[in-house]
């Protein structure tokens, strides 16, 4: 089992950071302006982390040699011990923020709180997530952002997102990975709250700059990331690419991902064992004839 750990760990660790650092290009030169397309680079990068190294692809341009054999005992027990630990560490702290932000909180209508412990909207839970919203009165634009949270299910794709890292938690490209993913569905949020306010979509930007001005964000850890407020802004001050462009971005992407992304290692080249490591008559033969090939 650790043999396999260890063939697993090594292969994956190699081929991540080349998926990252292609991802990272294609979000660069060919999702600039299209969020969707972005995140679908970061998810397809996130999968990689849950699809079996050894897994190939006919087409595939890129190749990561085979890792070397190792014992890797204490490698795995320390990995193992940082997959509790980190794992502890998440569960704890969800049902803190969960203790401490519906503490005194009321429903006031399906999945909304109102809480004194909040000072702005924000969503909490994984399965079942609820949005949390100050007493007194509440921003329409903000409140319309965490709706679209729970609608488009992006709790859940945390959750995922958090499994991965806990388990790849000594990699940097899982928190990376994990972090991308995060602003990305911010951005997703804000452009789908502001193209189904239509017209009124420019308030929504507004709305982003007071809130940056003021330094009103949701609770640490629950939905928001402020300190990437102004990337957020520059998503929504992009233009929209035409249709063709877009599709042309698309098939683009995929494209480099099915034939560049290293999904699998090489093989391990066949040797022909020795005289004395063979085994019965017949395997005897086909090696003494391997041997005789090759003479002059």
């Amino acid at each position: 089992m650790i043999a396999a750990w260890w063939t697993w760990m090594t292969a994956m660790s190699l081929q991540i950071v080349v998926v990252v650092g292609i991802v990272a290009l294609l979000e660069r030169f060919l999702a600039r302006r299209q969020p969707k397309l972005a995140a679908a680079l970061w998810l397809a990068a996130l999968a990689k982390l849950a699809i079996p190294p050894f897994v190939g692809s006919p087409v595939s341009l890129v190749r990561i040699p085979a890792s070397p054999s190792c014992d890797g005992g204490v490698l795995f027990w320390m990995w193992l011990a940082g997959v509790v630990c980190f794992g502890a560490l998440a569960v704890r702290r969800h049902r803190r923020l969960r203790l401490e932000l519906l503490d005194g909180a009321r429903e006031v209508r399906p999945r909304v709180f109102v809480s004194p412990r909040v000072h702005t909207p924000c969503v909490l839970g994984f399965f079942r997530p609820v949005a949390l919203v100050p007493p007194g009165p509440v921003h329409e634009h903000a409140l319309l952002h965490e709706l679209m949270h729970v609608r488009r299910r992006d709790p859940q794709m945390s959750l995922v997102a958090l499994a991965i890292q806990i388990l790849y938690w000594f990699h940097p490209a899982a928190w990376l990975i994990r972090s991308r993913l995060a602003t990305l569905r911010e951005v997703g949020c804000d452009a789908d709250a502001a193209r189904s306010l239509g017209r009124r979509a420019p308030e929504y930007r507004r709305m982003l700059l007071e809130a940056a001005r003021l330094r009103v964000f949701p609770a640490a850890g629950v939905s928001g990331l402020s300190c990437r407020l102004v990337e957020r802004l520059e998503w929504l001050g992009r233009r929209t690419p035409s249709v063709p462009r877009r599709i042309l971005a698309g098939v683009a992407a995929a494209l480099v991902l099915a034939t560049c992304v290293p999904l699998a290692t090489s093989a391990v080249p066949f040797a022909w064992p020795k005289l004395e490591e063979t085994q019965g008559c017949l395997q005897r033969r086909f090696v003494v004839l391997e041997a005789m090939s090759h003479q002059p």
